[in-house]
């Protein structure tokens, strides 16, 4: 089910979803330009998906980044959201045999995989290395870097797709120790150090993606994702990934290396800041996606910049699915000021709708308007929005000061920084982004919890039309419930956690198991205020894979 708020009986326009149900169903409380023209508002929230989802899951968000190519999809993302930018991704430092993609490689060109001393193909985890460095043999005139670009733009039609990313590409090998780069029987990195072996490498990446850009042309994205915050190829790319933050390791270092890459990369810019949960987190709830003190803080990290933002819970493991803070319905219109440093080492930043601070310092600080009032472009007073799913945190109030958290804590062999941020705005105002109650956790929003079922319900992949955030087989398995006709025994009660009282639109999702086979009178009872309740009956032979509407 979902749930949208109303304020002021105007009911906010936003997209939710919810699961599938045959008899009794679920319901949802509702600086050189080269590329093309992209200029969201802030904040700007992004999404790397590798799995599928429907259309309006991924409308809700600036950039999308998908292993998919499906032009009907991304025309159906557009046609509701024509601002949403939708990259498609794909691995490009393994061989792996089940990816379509790489095909071609081992009947082509087996010589592009990467040997050691010995001759052997070097193995990972995730398939065989391919030989990326600007020694790989040409085969036909060309290396591996040369040839796999044009591979790529045959993948996906660019005319639909805003460009293409990379969500594997190393700037130097990782978790070996032995390669023969110039295949004279000798391993490299004993011959000529890692030094030798990783600028080779880094030729060899820089052509892929020289070769890349001269395909796509000028006007088309790319976004490359190296497991670092590297600093190669942004003459050639629009954006990278912080991949995998739990918090902060080296502020200075990352800090100063946003400001570097806003200042140098190609524009428009569409760095990723890919916010995730470590397992040794002492401050971390469980689940992580109610992480609110860490969503915070990463965002108002990656608001002191241009980027992008997205927050994948650790239970989620890597880009599968992602959680919705009501931090990213604010809208704050674009910066007025520079990220500004405080006495305190916190940074704050002006836009035109409100402000930002963070707390990156590793103690908890207390920051004041007054504080505030000391930078340039200040334009309060401010205020904290009213905010559902933290609502002692943005409570509404004229902001007089807040306190921010920050601590630190041991992670490896580093010192990992986590904190807190806060958004503030110029206008009070109510921010309550749409509750979605799924038939499990993942798909349920941050601070509510799953449907509740009783009696004889299967879960299912069978049919088509079900609101399911498709991710990897094993986070998966079990996308929408059903159960069949009987004597109305069988119940599933989707119970939203309203922290803000008011009016809300309620809409069910529906889809099918058999399509013309639904049952055509389901009954969805909503239970509101003051102990009233209404009954609504749906045909769920009609009206699949789309929001229906129970009422407000």
């Amino acid at each position: 089910m979902l749930c949208r708020f109303s304020e002021k009986g105007r009911v906010r326009k936003k997209i939710l979803r919810a699961v599938l149900c045959l008899f009794t169903v679920p319901f949802v409380l509702a600086p050189i330009a080269r590329a093309q023209t992209v200029n969201h508002s802030y904040p700007r929230i992004g999404v790397q998906h590798f799995g599928e989802a429907p259309a309006d899951w991924y409308a809700r968000f600036d950039l999308v980044i998908v292993p998919w190519a499906d032009n009907d999809k991304v025309r159906q993302i557009k046609a509701m959201n024509p601002n949403t930018v939708v990259l498609w991704t794909d691995g490009w430092t393994s061989f792996n045999s089940k990816n379509p993609v790489q095909a071609y490689i081992p009947n082509e060109a087996p010589q592009w995989f990467a040997k050691d001393s010995k001759g052997r193909d070097i193995s990972l985890n995730w398939g065989k290395l391919m030989n990326m460095s600007s020694l790989c043999p040409r085969v036909n005139g060309k290396r591996y870097v040369d040839r796999h670009p044009e591979v790529l733009v045959q993948q996906v039609d660019l005319n639909v797709y805003d460009g293409i990313a990379s969500d594997w590409c190393w700037g130097e090998p990782h978790g070996i120790d032995d390669i023969d780069l110039d295949r004279n029987g000798k391993n490299d990195y004993i011959e000529h150090g890692d030094g030798w072996v990783a600028q080779r490498w880094v030729e060899g990446v820089l052509a892929m993606l020289e070769k890349l850009r001269s395909l796509i042309g000028p006007n088309k994205l790319m976004w490359i994702n190296s497991g670092k915050f590297q600093d190669w190829g942004w003459e050639y790319s629009n954006g990278v990934e912080l991949e995998r933050y739990a918090g902060i390791l080296k502020w200075n270092f990352v800090w100063n290396r946003y400001k570097n890459f806003m200042s140098q990369a190609i524009s428009p810019h569409i760095l990723l800041m890919d916010a995730r949960p470590w397992g040794g987190d002492i401050y971390s709830p469980t689940p992580t996606k109610n992480h609110l003190k860490l969503a915070r803080f990463l965002l108002t990290v990656t608001l002191m910049g241009d980027g992008y933002f997205n927050f994948n819970p650790l239970e989620a493991g890597e880009h599968t699915y992602h959680s919705y803070y009501d931090e990213f319905d604010v809208k704050l219109g674009f910066p007025t000021s520079d990220g500004q440093e405080l006495p305190n080492g916190c940074l704050a930043r002006f836009f035109t709708n409100g402000a930002v601070i963070t707390n990156p310092t590793g103690v908890t600080q207390t920051i004041t308007d007054s504080d505030l009032q000391s930078l340039a472009g200040y334009g309060g007073p401010y205020y904290r929005f009213k905010g559902a799913q933290d609502p002692k945190f943005n409570n509404g109030k004229l902001f007089s000061s807040v306190e921010l958290f920050s601590s630190t804590q041991a992670k490896g062999n580093a010192t990992l920084v986590v904190g807190d941020g806060i958004i503030l705005v110029k206008q009070p105002q109510t921010i309550v982004s749409d509750i979605i109650i799924d038939n499990l956790d993942y798909g349920t929003s941050v601070m509510q919890d799953p449907a509740v079922f009783v009696g004889n319900w299967q879960q299912t992949t069978d049919g088509r039309g079900y609101y399911s955030y498709k991710i990897r087989p094993s986070k998966n398995k079990y996308p929408h419930a059903f159960t069949t006709g009987g004597n109305g025994s069988e119940t599933a009660t989707f119970t939203p956690d309203i922290r803000i009282p008011g009016r809300y639109e309620v809409f069910e999702w529906h889809g099918y198991v058999q399509q013309n086979q639904m049952a055509t009178r389901v009954p969805y009872t909503v239970h509101f205020g003051g102990g009233k309740k209404q009954t609504v009956f749906v045909n769920q032979n009609q009206n699949q894979g789309r929001w229906n509407s129970l009422g407000t």
